[in-house]
């Protein structure tokens, strides 16, 4: 995005003269490409990380202090994002704290699916020791559901890795669990639930029969048996369970970012483009098993049918087939995805 606006970060004339300053611009500029990928142009990242940083850093600054400057073409700030959490710069913590807060419509419009694919990734990677700012993003009302959600899976994250006291996060996440913040979104508690259960807290065990009976809970999250047979398994597979999670597993190579911009550039902020076939009703062939032909969610499980059927095409923007109540794009899409390659849709 172009920065008219010199006062967010300044750059030692020392070490960056104009003239490199203007190449590592014209470097970001290339993160707007999107086809193909910027190779090149992210290899180039890597190789003047330092140099570099700080203006992916201003970059960042301005899209959380004011997310309309963000143009309809520009995803160099998207880029801009997977870089720092690649490069675990704790600089960009703060400025992805403020993003977290942006409501749902912002949220949406401006980050679209890499907010719910890299969230969790980019609060652990960039996280600079303010237990706090997570927080305050868990507990903001305000805030879009899936930043508190991505939110939630901080806490047990920071408590194996021995970066806050395991106490202060059980004790923080037995209050919550014990708190009105369970009767502002099923989801949300749902989430909250499966954290609780991961870090086996105990103390919070007695409550939970009680959300689900309550209707509370999304037993989309995590079933009621479910969350009971956490219980009954060990701390160090709890724990390792933890630790292995793909969201904490962020690429740090130039090859494995270039295979997350891939996929990010699929989902751009200009997704709007794809909303006009989001209100055509097509009917599929159901020779050829669209995306939600045969599969179907119901409490966690999946039912193939033998034969194929016609459905209306679905828009990632649409409620989901499933009857979850949520957008497609954030249920049943990432399931059809890997559906399609399977011998049931072959």
């Amino acid at each position: 995005m172009e920065l008219q606006n010199k006062e967010f970060l300044e750059i030692p004339s020392a070490e960056h003269d104009w003239i490199t300053d203007i190449e590592l611009r014209n470097i970001v500029q290339s993160f707007n490409q999107a086809y193909p990928v910027p190779e090149q142009a992210i290899y180039k990242a890597f190789e003047r990380k330092d140099e570099i940083t700080p203006i992916l850093l201003e970059i960042i600054q301005v899209v959380a202090d004011d997310p309309a400057l963000v143009g309809d073409e520009e995803k160099d700030f998207l880029v801009a994002m997977i870089l720092l959490a690649a490069f675990k710069e704790t600089k960009a913590f703060e400025y992805f704290i403020k993003m977290a807060l942006w409501d749902e419509d912002q949220a949406e419009w401006l980050l679209g699916d890499v907010h719910l694919e890299y969230f969790t990734s980019f609060l652990a990677a960039t996280y600079n020791g303010d237990f706090s700012q997570i927080r305050k993003v868990i507990e903001h009302k305000e805030a879009c559901l899936y930043s508190r959600t991505q939110a939630l899976e901080i806490p047990g994250w920071l408590a194996v890795h021995k970066l806050v006291e395991r106490e202060t996060i059980e004790d923080y996440l037995l209050t919550l669990i014990r708190s009105p913040l369970v009767k502002q979104d099923g989801y949300l508690t749902g989430s909250l639930i499966v954290e609780v259960c991961k870090l086996q807290i105990h103390a919070a065990r007695e409550q939970i029969p009680s959300l689900y009976k309550k209707g509370l809970a999304d037993p989309f999250c995590i079933s009621e048996e479910g969350a009971n047979e956490y219980f009954m398994k060990s701390r160090a597979a709890c724990e390792e369970e933890i630790k292995k999670a793909r969201s904490f597993h962020f690429p740090s190579t130039p090859e494995g970012i270039i295979k997350e911009v891939a996929w990010l550039y699929r989902t751009p902020k200009a997704e709007e483009e794809n909303d006009d076939d989001d209100n055509e009703e097509e009917t599929n062939d159901g020779d050829d098993h669209s995306l939600c032909g045969d599969i179907c969610r119901y409490k966690n499980k999946f039912f193939y049918d033998d034969e194929p059927i016609a459905v209306t095409k679905i828009g990632r923007n649409q409620k989901c087939y499933c009857g979850s109540g949520k957008k497609y794009k954030k249920c049943c899409l990432m399931i059809d995805e890997e559906y399609k390659n399977t011998e049931y849709y072959l």
